[in-house]
Order: structure tokens, then C-alpha cells, then sequence
């Protein structure tokens, strides 16, 4: 139980001192190009369905109302992956660094 409570401290003590180098400016250029991608990946996935509404409610025949339903899906599909993986690189960037393994010589 002792173990536990301070596995807990010692994370929550690595979580806050990451937070705070975010906060000063560490890493900042990784982060804003992070931010850039998912504004980026919201605005073609927004595109997508725009597209995808506009093609459903004017309804063109043939090869127009084809090629706008898949250029709809590739900006919805490019969006949705742009996101996740925007936002697991996010989330690696505001992850404490690990804790350091015991050492023999101090």
C-alpha cells in the first residue's frame, strides 16, 4: 500500500513538472505544429461532410455525383486519421518523462 501511494505522488509530481514545462515554452514549436494539424484535420473532415451534404441534397447524376461522394469520403477519411494521429502525438508530448531507475551509485 506504501509502494502504491507513493507510485502515485512521485507520478502526479512528474505530471505537474511537465505540465509547467509546457507551460514555460518547452517544446512549444512541437506543440503549436500539433495544434496546426488538428485545426488542419477538423477542417478537412468538416469539408468532407459539407461535400458529402451538398452532393446528398443536389443529388447530380453520373460520374459528377460519383467523384464528388468520393472526394467527400477521402476528406472525411484524411481528416479522421490527420486527428488521431495528431492527438496521440499530442498526447506523447504532454507525457511526464519516466522515472528513472534506481541507481547503485549515488
Amino acid at each position: 500500500m506504501q509502494v502504491e501511494v507513493i507510485s502515485v505522488l512521485d507520478s502526479f509530481r512528474r505530471r505537474v513538472a511537465r505540465y509547467r514545462d509546457l507551460k514555460r515554452g518547452v517544446d512549444e514549436d512541437l506543440v503549436r505544429g500539433v495544434k496546426r494539424r488538428i485545426r488542419l484535420a477538423l477542417s478537412l473532415l468538416g469539408s468532407g461532410f459539407l461535400l458529402m451534404f451538398i452532393v446528398s441534397k443536389a443529388q447530380p447524376g453520373g460520374f459528377l455525383g460519383t467523384a464528388g461522394l468520393i472526394i467527400a469520403f477521402a476528406l472525411a477519411l484524411g481528416g479522421m486519421v490527420l486527428a488521431w494521429l495528431s492527438g496521440m502525438e499530442l498526447s506523447f508530448l504532454s507525457r511526464p518523462d519516466p522515472k528513472e531507475p534506481p541507481s547503485l551509485f549515488k
